[in-house]
Order: C-alpha cells, then sequence, then structure tokens
C-alpha cells in the first residue's frame, strides 16, 4: 500500500487527468461504447474501481438504471462523481485499501490501472478485499494494440 505522500501525489495527478479530459460535456468514444458494451444490463449492482468524477462509465451505467458504487483516491472526483446521478454513490479511497462485503454484479476498472505504481498489486488486492462480487471486468491499457487496446481480465460466478 502507497504511504499518503504518493496517496496525496496519484490524487493530484487523477484530479488534473479527469477534470480535462471528462468534462460534463464530455460525449462517449467508439471506444467508450465498447467498453460499455461489455457490461449487460442484468447486472444491477456494480462497483466502479477507481471511478473518477464518473464520466463516462457510471453516468451512463446510471442513466440506464444501474446503481453504481465507486471510489476514487480524489475527494474532488468523488464530489463530482455524487453530483451526476442518485444512482452514484462514490467514497474516497485507494486502490489498495477499499473493501466491500456486498454482493456486486459487476466490478469494473477502467482506464486506471496504468497510473498506478504497482497494477499488479492492486488487482490483486482489490480482487481479496471485494470476496462476494459475481464478476469482474478489468480493462489493461496497452500500447500494442488501437481500436481494442486492452487485455481483459473477466472472472464470472
Amino acid at each position: 500500500m502507497p504511504n499518503s505522500s504518493v496517496n496525496h501525489y496519484y490524487s493530484n495527478i487523477y484530479h488534473k487527468y479527469w477534470s480535462q479530459k471528462r468534462p460534463a460535456n464530455y460525449s462517449n468514444s467508439a471506444y467508450d461504447l465498447f467498453l460499455l458494451s461489455l457490461i449487460p444490463s442484468s447486472k444491477r449492482l456494480l462497483l466502479d474501481a477507481c471511478i473518477g468524477n464518473g464520466i463516462p462509465y457510471s453516468r451512463h451505467l446510471a442513466n440506464l438504471g444501474h446503481t453504481v458504487h465507486g471510489f476514487d483516491i480524489s475527494d474532488s472526483l468523488v464530489s463530482q462523481a455524487n453530483t451526476i446521478s442518485p444512482q452514484i454513490r462514490a467514497v474516497q479511497s485507494d486502490i489498495y485499501s477499499f473493501t466491500s462485503n456486498l454482493d456486486y454484479d459487476l466490478v469494473y476498472i477502467f482506464h486506471s490501472l496504468h497510473a498506478l505504481p504497482n497494477p499488479y498489486l492492486a488487482l490483486k488486492t482489490l480482487l481479496s478485499n471485494i470476496p462476494h462480487a459475481r464478476s469482474f471486468l478489468i480493462e489493461f491499457p496497452s500500447i500494442y494494440n488501437t481500436y481494442n487496446c486492452s487485455n481483459f481480465y473477466k472472472r464470472e460466478q
């Protein structure tokens, strides 16, 4: 688990990135729609790991009627995410310490792992700290392909 100065550093980076890249008027890209298409409508209770400001994924899913919980290292982004929809409930936490015993239908993480100091430790911790989650959809951005520029890990129960 990173120390508090590392958390502060990543919190600031995340805030700056998401606030600039995902403003309220952001329109979903083709790649965003591709990722969203991987989430079945039957998955009603979702967890957005590293939710950022909730745009575009949590906002889109909440508008479809899903209940979306999320966490992010940045307090300011969590505040923004919580104002998007009453269907979104976000809390401040880092990926190394977030825990939940809720029975999430799906836990997803998009566009975040590449920014973490130890993404493999983050995934290992996330998978073990949410023991009752039914499914995981994890995107890991890669420079080796373009449109489908991610590798996916999916665990279904």
